[in-house]
């Protein structure tokens, strides 16, 4: 059984979405300065790193992080790979791949897999469009995840978010699937049970199925 973490590391200063807080990792206590343990204080966004958006992150009364079914966060996932896409993933690409990815988790493996790893904060990311969004909806899908910091335009009007999470589809973003082939997966998110939170980071796995 072949384990693949596909999570960011969440460190100082690193990469978040313009706008959003930056990351600090302080220390609290240190062995080194006479104290009994090591401890630190950690201050992130929400939305650092790999991380789950739910309906509270567009929705004023929406589901918060901590309310969101397990059984939308773990199961039987699909790996499409779609790095051929230089600008948008819509309906017309989504379309012929559909029995794929019907009534299961759904990875988009884009381009965005090697902006992932610069520094830099790109604009031109790769993004799902409202109709794809509306295709996947349609299909069934559980949950959808993306390997850059937004599944949605940069600037754009939130309504890629508002289709998917209005129907009660989790969006994760910033996921590391630079080493991962298309195919079946087991797939588990397990993010921070934030209460009231708008999203939450946390550690995302996929298990390669047996041939």
């Amino acid at each position: 059984m072949e384990i693949i973490d596909i999570s960011v590391s969440v460190y100082d200063g690193m990469k978040v979405f313009p706008g959003d807080p930056t990351v600090a990792i302080l220390p609290h206590s240190r062995i080194a300065r006479g104290d009994a343990a090591n401890v630190s204080e950690l201050h992130i966004g929400t939305h650092t790193g790999t991380h789950m958006d739910p309906p509270l992150h567009f929705f004023r009364e929406g589901m918060d992080v901590s309310h969101i079914s397990l059984k939308r966060l773990i199961g039987e996932c699909y790996v499409l790979d779609m790095k051929s896409i230089e600008e948008k993933i819509t309906k017309k690409e989504l379309y012929p791949k559909r029995s794929l990815f019907r009534n299961k988790i759904l990875l988009l493996k884009t381009a965005n897999s090697r902006l992932l790893k610069d520094e830099k904060f790109h604009t031109d990311y790769v993004y799902l469009t409202r109709d794809g969004a509306e295709l996947l909806v349609e299909q069934g899908v559980k949950l959808v995840g993306v390997d850059y910091l937004s599944i949605e335009k940069y600037g754009g009007s939130g309504e890629v978010h508002r289709t998917l999470l209005g129907s009660g589809t989790p969006v994760v973003e910033t996921l590391n699937m630079s080493g991962v082939e298309e195919g079946e997966y087991f797939f588990t998110f397990l993010p921070l049970k934030i209460k009231g939170g708008d999203g939450g980071p946390g550690r995302a796995v996929l298990i390669k199925k047996e041939e």
